[in-house]
């Protein structure tokens, strides 16, 4: 329930915070994306007759990696961000996000300053990058903690929204940005990728440790009115940020943690295949010219950023009228989230070679699915304040595994019949739009967004 007390304060120190918020999350996902686009101009000049691990040319090195050393290259940065998942989430818990983001933020900026250098050593190149991996995990935690602490109940649906927004926009930089860079960029080319990648995330790292604070009592920023807002609408009962012990039994009968992991890995699948296999059937299957494919993905990502972004509004506007319960308001963004999104992606097979009418139902398909803002995306702070980043680490953890799982599966399914590729891609298109279906009736039936109590189990 809302509290009607300084119900009137509007722009605040917090949204500063929310700021923050989506900087650090955007500063990941360019972070680790540069290296995508630039990998292409990297390996650009590739002389096969070369015995070496590299080649020059008179301004910049470019190096001997055939495919599947490329993919052990971009593949790296996930072995450390998947295993660090659930510690980091507890660790931001324990020292809180304002350090353990500060960490992130800085090795990303560190790590993309030596890549030029480290690049030139293969194993050192993927151990930097696996390092960073490592690093970023508590980046997303720290997110989710901050949130929990800093936001209001009824302004959480557009904050925690924020910072998928946030890694959107890295993605689409990265990959704009980059692109010019290899071409018109200092240093050779491809180099500038990472030295300008540095700069602009040594920025965003001191803007975050001069800004950010654990909690709005820890901030001389603040005013004292937002403070008292701030505690007036949220949902806690550790007023003396006491470190509590984890409830590992409690999240593990908790029906509402379930819904929530198989709804965050449906989540995962659907942009897995969109980020993996999205260009590939683009160019290959549906013919569009590859210059082309970048525009299409560009469009596609603004489309869910602008859903997420005002699905998250209007679901803290509906929250904080209290006509409905917030289980209610979770479960029906969530499910036009996940059965809209599947419609489109029922349709797909059917367009053929129609680029246009694709382009079209898959901005729909992603629009419907960034309304998950309303739904999924601010569930671990709807279930405990004190626990958010662990559960938030415990479902982003079993979702990431799509990293390795969702091009093996996906792989597999269209290699089972390399000559049919329409045929094959359709079973992707069918499987992908079940899985949402499916996750959207688990959620319906045993989720919720009430407070599970875990915040008080140390004063029973």
């Amino acid at each position: 329930m809302i509290n009607n007390q300084s119900i009137k304060m509007k722009f605040g120190y917090r949204h500063l915070v929310a700021a923050l918020i989506m900087l650090s999350t955007m500063m990941a996902y360019f972070g680790r994306m540069n290296l995508s686009t630039a990998i292409v101009e990297m390996v650009k000049h590739h002389n096969k007759n070369s015995t070496n691990n590299e080649t020059t040319t008179t301004s910049v090195k470019h190096f001997d990696w055939n495919e599947k050393t490329q993919g052990v290259i971009l593949g790296s940065f996930f072995y450390g961000y998947f295993a660090l998942q659930l510690i980091t989430g507890r660790l931001t818990e324990i020292i809180g996000p304002r350090l353990l983001g500060t960490i992130g933020l800085a090795s990303t900026a560190l790590i993309n300053f030596l890549t030029p250098l480290l690049a030139e050593h293969y194993g050192w190149f993927v151990a930097s990058r696996v390092l960073m991996g490592t690093l970023q995990a508590g980046i997303f935690p720290c997110a989710f903690a901050l949130a929990a602490h800093w936001i209001p109940d009824h302004e959480r649906s557009t904050v925690t929204s924020m910072a998928y927004i946030g890694g959107n926009l890295g993605t689409i930089i990265a990959s704009g940005l980059s692109g010019w860079l290899c071409k018109h960029g200092f240093a050779g080319g491809w180099p500038s990728v990472f030295y300008v990648t540095g700069i602009i995330a040594t920025i965003i790292t001191i803007l975050y440790w001069l800004i950010i604070s654990n909690n709005p009592e820890d901030s001389n920023k603040i005013s004292q009115n937002e403070i008292d807002y701030i505690r007036n609408n949220i949902n806690t009962v550790n007023e003396n940020r006491k470190k509590l012990p984890v409830p590992w039994i409690q999240f593990l009968r908790s029906p509402a943690v379930y819904a929530g992991i198989f709804s965050q890995f449906s989540m995962m699948w659907a942009i897995t295949v969109m980020m993996t296999k999205l260009p590939d059937y683009m160019h290959n299957v549906m013919k569009i010219p590859i210059e082309s494919t970048g525009f299409f993905g560009s469009a596609l990502y603004t489309a869910e950023s602008l859903s997420l972004f005002f699905g998250g509004i209007i679901a803290d506007i509906i929250i904080k009228r209290g006509r409905f319960s917030k289980t209610k308001i979770r479960k029906s963004f969530q499910a036009l989230a996940a059965f809209g999104s599947s419609i489109g992606l029922f349709i797909v097979p059917s367009l053929g070679p129609n680029a246009g009418m694709f382009l079209f139902v898959m901005i729909i398909s992603m629009s419907l699915l960034g309304l998950q803002s309303g739904g999924i995306v601010p569930l671990p702070a709807d279930l405990t304040t004190e626990f958010t980043a662990t559960i938030f680490g415990l479902f982003n953890m079993i979702a990431m595994t799509n990293g390795f799982i969702g091009p093996y599966v996906i792989g597999a399914m269209l290699d089972a019949d390399t000559t049919h590729p329409y045929k094959q891609w359709m079973i992707v298109w069918y499987f992908t739009a079940t899985l949402r279906i499916v996750s959207g009736l688990v959620f319906i039936l045993i989720g919720s967004a009430e407070n599970q109590g875990w915040d008080m189990l140390h004063l029973q």
